[in-house]
């Protein structure tokens, strides 16, 4: 087993020209590491981009290769390196960093406990990303750093909503309001799951709207397990955004007696694997150490 972390930067821009390239970034990700049982987190925090992969050494070194290349990235590099006897992590899931908020700041101080060990950095300017995506772990309240130290080595936090005020969807979801009235029983005894990923022009997905579209992704999910989740703030809130995705062609509804539990992921056929001449440098990229920058 091998871990390898990416940490990149997208070009600086106001927040609504971010979260284009974010989702796409995401999503091809996603994509990728599902077909090749990669595990791990995409973490993002303003610009600053931390993915974390786990699994079978050849596979999470190809999915970094494309991570480096990936011509959204102003810069790309790697910070860890290692082999691995277990996983952290059982599944790849997004966490959207927001210092002062008390669920992300575990997390991340959490993360860095397991990472910080194998750490090498290329140059200072990483290692400033590094610190920049790390800062809300400094603002760590005594009951996040007790409940740290309670559950170290016990994997991923789950994740909970932050108390907050119920907002409207025109707040949640950066597009035009739904053009259905929300029914909140519309979806109930359903299974939901997506045919893509709204593109950015019909739809400009928050993080509560991505990890929903993720959770969809590939499979059925009944609504009710959905909403168990509680990603959105209310029930109707969540009604709304599923109705935008009707709008847009992108939301498949199954009815059924089998709608109550989630429906399993499709098993992915296996990807062929690459050229002498791509193996060879795969090999190289892993093998090669990294310099410790002064």
């Amino acid at each position: 087993m091998k871990r390898i972390v990416c940490i990149g930067m997208l070009p600086l821009a106001p927040q609504s020209r971010l979260s284009a390239p974010l989702m796409s970034s995401y999503d091809e990700s996603r994509k990728f590491n599902s077909q090749h049982d990669v595990n791990g987190v995409f973490v993002v925090y303003k610009n600053i981009v931390l993915q974390v992969l786990e699994g079978e050494a050849t596979a999470v070194a190809s999915a970094a290769y494309r991570i480096r290349r990936d011509s959204r990235f102003e810069r790309c590099s790697i910070i860890v390196n290692c082999d691995i006897e277990k996983p952290y992590f059982n599944t790849w899931f997004i966490r959207l960093v927001k210092p002062g908020v008390k669920t992300p700041q575990t997390f991340l101080a959490k993360l860095k406990k397991v990472l910080e060990k194998d750490f090498v950095f290329e140059s200072p300017k990483d290692r400033k990303l590094y610190e920049d995506i790390f800062i809300a772990e400094r603002n760590l309240t005594p009951e996040a750093d007790d409940s740290l130290q309670k559950n170290e080595g016990a994997g991923p936090a789950p994740i909970k909503p932050h108390p907050i005020k119920p907002a409207p969807i025109t707040q949640a979801v950066e597009s035009a309001p739904a053009s259905k009235p929300a029914n909140p029983t519309q979806f109930v005894g359903c299974a939901l799951s997506l045919s893509s990923w709204p593109k950015p022009t019909q739809m400009r997905l928050n993080p509560k709207g991505m990890k929903t579209c993720s959770l969809l992704s590939h499979r059925y999910v009944s609504y009710q397990h959905i909403l168990s989740k509680e990603i959105w703030p209310s029930e109707s809130e969540l009604v709304e955004f599923l109705i935008q995705l009707q709008d847009a062609g992108t939301l498949l509804v199954k009815t059924g007696s089998d709608a109550d539990t989630p429906m399993p992921v499709k098993a992915q056929n296996p990807v062929p694997e690459k050229a002498d001449r791509f193996s060879h440098l795969l090999k190289k990229f892993i093998t090669t150490p990294k310099k410790q920058a002064n």
